[in-house]
């Protein structure tokens, strides 16, 4: 099966998705290019797993 690029952010640790979401809009909003947020996702076993993500818009 495919993926639903749409559902990454329910993955998204609580205590971070505001922050990841406030980064989010804030960087379609401005003329910015790059971009680099670290964050933490909920594996399915439970645990919390690190993430650093970078890239270019």
């Amino acid at each position: 099966p495919g993926t639903d690029d749409g559902a990454w952010p329910s993955h998204v640790h609580p205590d971070d998705l505001a922050r990841v979401n406030d980064y989010v809009a804030s960087l379609l909003a401005s003329n910015e290019s790059a971009y680099r947020i670290e964050f933490r996702l909920r594996h399915r076993a439970g645990h919390e797993v690190p993430v650093l993500a970078r890239g270019l818009v």
